[in-house]
């Protein structure tokens, strides 16, 4: 099955830093997928460059099999992100226990 997310070999910056370097990921329909890294490690900049947000330097963002280039509007329609203060104050496992329960 063909991966609904896929970054390829992705680069980000932020000014004149490099601050993602050869990312790969592949999410597939149906899948949960976490970034998971130490504070300012780029977290934010790869979920803006899946949203269309911020260019891509290098590599590729590829959304149901199309590669999309940097148009915010364009994957407005397939991805969206709702940011939450309190999931940002909660641990990890504290939001994954609140996900499971029925």
């Amino acid at each position: 099955m063909d991966p609904i997310l896929h970054l390829q070999d992705l680069h980000l910056r932020a000014g004149d830093r490099l601050i993602v370097r050869g990312l790969h990921l592949r999410v597939r329909r149906g899948q949960i997928a976490a970034l998971t890294d130490p504070s300012g490690s780029g977290k934010t900049a790869v979920l803006r460059a899946i949203l269309g947000q911020v260019p891509v330097t290098a590599g590729r963002v590829q959304n149901d099999g199309a590669a999309i280039p940097f148009k915010p509007q364009t994957r407005q329609t397939t991805i969206s992100h709702t940011p939450s203060p309190w999931a940002s104050r909660a641990t990890h496992s504290r939001q994954i226990d609140l996900r499971e329960q029925p």
